[in-house]
């Protein structure tokens, strides 16, 4: 029966402590990925049922990386999206830490601005803002009704001044402070997911030929300026051991948007940052790179290439579709990220690190249950409402 219950061999480089450059220790590798709520107050303030959804799913882990927090009124892209924005937000900041902390995990908030993925109803009049023109996209996740709402309040992203280009910078350094002050453990910048950072990063969204864009080298100038900018808001607050991560997405579909290459070179000037980690986004842990068949010398994993390329500079965070114990042991001993990072997975099975730790993993479900509903299985009823609209994205079984 002890023997059952003790963690199984797969798992064991898991639950090893991670020391950073900066000398803060993770007691262990296990990451809950930052993931969308929708359960925010309507001011972005902290609500109950979020407090009660990160809480819910932080024993056991290393590290809890909150859902995408906006740092400006411009930024926010989700209903329910939590707010970095001004010193109000910091008492509501902080339950979220503590309700993490109170586990065990160390607490990091992800530092966000939608760009022109914002949506119309959710930021100041004419709010929506790009590096380039572009024409504004409504979410799957979001009703017919609120797509047909925004459209009528706008349909194309207003291009950002170049002196409202350094207030998000600035925007972003100050949301670090409120981190700081709400007894966050660290930060996340958020350059990911096709949100204002990638914006600015990718030609085929950042068409500007001032100081912002134009070559590789000037398109990062912003992704760049906000890392610096953080770092240094730390560096002030003389706090060297708070956490400050990168997410990024390795590339993009169209021709002229990011590739594998333009990803490497933005990595080889952040580890030049006091920066503690990077975390690369990803559908799926395993994807294939664009142009995986064409070069054999090279492994074909996107996060492969990445964690070769890094090459011990920085310790890598690895997602996407980890909901198994099976594919978490397998991501584990891949030897590709130094962090795996769940979310789908955590949805579901709330305790999922308890139970690997505990040589329990077995017991891990591969769904929701329709029939219990949001409040017993601590999820947000905004999420479980978007959850069941985006079925199978997380499993619902007894659904009809």
């Amino acid at each position: 029966m002890f023997e059952r219950l003790m963690m199984k061999p797969q798992f064991q480089t898991l639950f090893q402590p991670l020391t950073f450059n900066n000398g803060t220790t993770l007691p262990n590798r296990l990451v809950l990925a930052p993931m969308t709520h929708w359960a925010s107050n309507e001011d972005g303030s902290a609500s109950e049922a979020e407090i009660d959804f990160v809480g819910s799913r932080s024993a056991g882990l290393g590290m809890v990386i909150s859902a995408a927090t906006a740092v400006h009124p411009t930024g926010r892209a989700f209903d329910g999206e939590p707010n970095a924005v001004c010193a109000t937000d910091v008492p509501g900041l902080r339950r979220v830490a503590q309700s993490i902390q109170a586990h065990g995990a160390k607490a990091v908030l992800q530092l966000h601005h939608g760009g022109f993925r914002a949506l119309p109803h959710l930021v100041p009049a004419g709010g929506v803002v790009a590096p380039s023109p572009f024409t504004l996209i409504a979410p799957p996740f979001i009703s017919e009704q609120v797509k047909a709402a925004d459209a009528a309040l706008q349909t194309e992203a207003r291009v950002l001044a170049d002196a409202e280009i350094r207030e998000l910078v600035d925007a972003f350094a100050q949301a670090a402070e409120y981190a700081l002050e709400a007894g966050f453990d660290g930060v996340e910048i958020h350059g990911a997911n096709g949100y204002l950072l990638q914006q600015f990063y990718s030609a085929a969204s950042n068409r500007r030929t001032d100081e912002w864009g134009g070559s590789r080298e000037r398109r990062m100038a912003f992704p760049l300026a906000v890392a610096r900018a953080v770092t240094d808001a730390v560096a002030r607050a003389g706090r060297a051991d708070f956490i400050v991560g990168y997410r990024f997405s390795p590339e993009e579909a169209p021709a002229e948007g990011i590739k594998m290459a333009d990803t490497l070179a933005l990595i080889d000037e952040l580890v030049k940052l006091p920066l503690q980690y990077l975390h690369v986004s990803l559908g799926d842990f395993n994807e294939p790179a664009e142009n995986a068949a064409e070069d054999s010398s090279l492994p074909p994993q996107r996060i492969a290439r990445i964690h070769q390329h890094l090459a011990g500079r920085l310790p890598l965070m690895g997602v996407g579709g980890l909901v198994s114990g099976a594919h978490i042991a397998a991501a584990a001993q891949s030897g590709y990220a130094e962090l795996i990072a769940v979310g789908r997975g955590a949805i579901i099975n709330p305790d999922f690190a308890v139970k690997i730790a505990a040589g329990n993993d077995e017991a891990l479900t591969d769904s929701l249950d329709a029939a219990l509903g949001a409040q017993q299985q601590h999820i947000p009823e905004a999420l479980w409402q978007v959850l069941l609209r985006m079925q199978p994205w997380v499993p619902i079984r007894n659904f009809k």
